[in-house]
């Protein structure tokens, strides 16, 4: 278990280190507002339809080989990544380097980790309420300290002003909600046709490609889709279909057809 814990943190430092790094890059690579667009839809595809395909190869691995491959196997695909960025991508030259705002950064991880376990602890059988409800009370003056600190600092790691931008907050806030969904909707999902329909991995993680199958047509229609009804029309039509598909999957009967029941949603 320990190893499993640092593993897992390790994966999570090396994914918030990549992934603003990768954003970054789209920026500086693509200036014009419409290359930039574009490139940040094909970045988002190729990320989406990864995540898909994941599942789907998972239970390929698993059943033909073992577990432990899931996890082998990423290591020629980053590997192959480092070098293609070592020789495509280009220097972005010297720059003044900021220190490392380390106070704010620790008490901005502790504050998520705290309310996580408080919540965990909370949904066991026969919680012992002194647990969870200190945890929860040590996240929210984590939450505080990470303010007072951020007001102080000439550096901060989140300033202040980026909640003061409405558009920001609530693209932000609804990114946030989606991807909660999504994500453990693929996990109850994964659950659900293993455990209660029996399927084998390799039958789960082909019940995934609808989803894949979705998810490429969409992304080829999303430029012309944002060209007919904006930003914004385009972004609430996706969260409705996205509500309307985890709302069937709520709903699913666990003796009903995959046709029918799964595919559809």
């Amino acid at each position: 278990m320990e190893l499993l814990v640092l593993a897992r943190f390790g994966q999570g430092a090396g994914e918030a280190l990549s992934l603003p790094a990768a954003m970054s890059l789209i920026a500086l690579l693509f200036p014009e507002p419409a290359a930039r667009s574009k490139a940040l839809s094909v970045w988002a595809s190729v990320a989406s339809v990864g995540l898909v395909l994941g599942f789907l190869l998972s239970g390929v691995i698993t059943q033909l080989f073992s577990w432990r491959w899931i996890f082998l196997i990423n290591i020629p695909l980053v590997s192959l990544v480092l070098v293609a960025v070592l020789l495509l991508v280009k220097k972005d030259g010297t720059s003044d380097r900021a220190p490392i705002n380390l106070p704010a950064a620790l008490l901005f991880t502790a504050a998520p980790l705290l309310l996580i376990f408080g919540v965990i602890e909370l949904g066991e059988d026969e919680p012992r309420l002194s647990l969870p409800l200190g945890s929860l009370l040590a996240a929210a003056a984590c939450a505080a300290a990470f303010v007072a600190v951020e007001r102080r600092t000439p550096r901060p790691l989140v300033p202040l002003t980026f909640f003061r931008n409405r558009v920001r907050m609530v693209a932000n806030g609804a990114t946030v909600l989606l991807s909660a969904a999504l994500s453990t909707s693929f996990f109850l999902l994964t659950m659900h046709l293993q455990g209660e329909r029996d399927l084998s991995p390799i039958e789960a993680g082909l019940s995934f490609l609808p989803l894949a199958a979705g998810l490429i047509l969409a992304s080829t229609l999303v430029p012309r889709l944002i060209e007919r009804i904006g930003i914004t029309g385009a972004a609430v039509l996706g969260m409705v279909l996205a509500a309307l598909g985890i709302g069937c999957f709520a709903l699913l009967p666990s003796d009903d057809s995959l046709v029918t029941s799964v595919f559809p949603a």
